[in-house]
């Protein structure tokens, strides 16, 4: 069979989708919170693990939908993870963690710092899409900073049970956060997901959206939901947040 070019490949996930009654262009922030607390209800989740975390606005998105167990955040970046320390204080189950997850060994790697408020600094480098599409978006440094595999961070949980839900959104690296470590021991405590996805990788060696179903649907999770989230010029969805669930 002919490989699909990226629009190609975006054209067939579309296609796919709407036959599922999925329409990308329909779905609104407040659709959003209600997908993710019915999970979180659903599912009974007891840990909530958020990867790649920023300054902390999706753990204060997670806290105003009610869920008060305990909360892991996953920043790599000293200046963001400072702020989003500020975030969770006072919060005596908000946990921040100052290194990225992913690969299969621990490492020492160098982050690639995005003038935008870090919100797309990633391990990979930006593709020659991003360049042209966001121009105004650099990345002027490097910091090193420590990876940990994502088995390794289930076993610094306090628990070794109970029910979690992880959201990873760490540009263009979720492909080595999973292919890491997402082993079926780990993905058996981890009912739900919400994972960042590329239509048209932006940063080299990221998956596609069709790669990335494929390893998820080959776990055993289906599709709950699909939240677009970056838009090129011409308004073609670039990226978008899948939600998933095990089967």
């Amino acid at each position: 069979m002919k490989p699909l070019s990226h629009s190609g490949v975006a054209q067939h996930v579309r296609t796919w989708l709407l036959k599922r009654g999925i329409d990308i262009r329909r779905i609104s922030a407040d659709t959003e919170a209600k997908a993710i607390s019915r999970l979180l209800r659903d599912e009974h989740v007891t840990h909530f693990l958020d990867v790649g975390a920023n300054q902390g606005q999706f753990g204060l998105f997670v806290r105003s939908l009610g869920f008060t167990g305990p909360l892991h955040s996953y920043e790599p970046d000293p200046t963001n993870f400072a702020k989003l320390s500020k975030a969770a204080e006072g919060d005596a189950s908000w946990h921040c963690h100052n290194f990225a997850v992913g690969g299969a060994e621990p490492s020492e790697q160098i982050l690639n710092v995005a003038s935008n408020s870090g919100l797309s600094s990633s391990l990979l480098q930006a593709s020659s899409l991003m360049a042209s599409e966001f121009q105004t978006i650099t990345f002027d440094r490097g910091v090193n900073v420590q990876v940990m595999p994502l088995p390794d961070v289930f076993g610094r949980l306090n628990s070794a049970s109970g029910s979690v839900f992880l959201k990873v959104d760490v540009q263009g690296y979720e492909r080595f956060v999973f292919e890491g470590g997402f082993s079926e021991e780990v993905a058996s405590r981890v009912p739900a997901l919400l994972v960042e996805s590329s239509f048209r990788p932006m940063y080299d060696g990221a998956w596609d959206i069709s790669e990335e179903l494929r390893f998820f649907y080959d776990l055993g999770y289906t599709l709950a939901a699909i939240f677009p989230e970056v838009f090129s010029a011409s308004g073609d969805c670039l990226e978008a947040d899948l939600l998933l669930r095990k089967s």
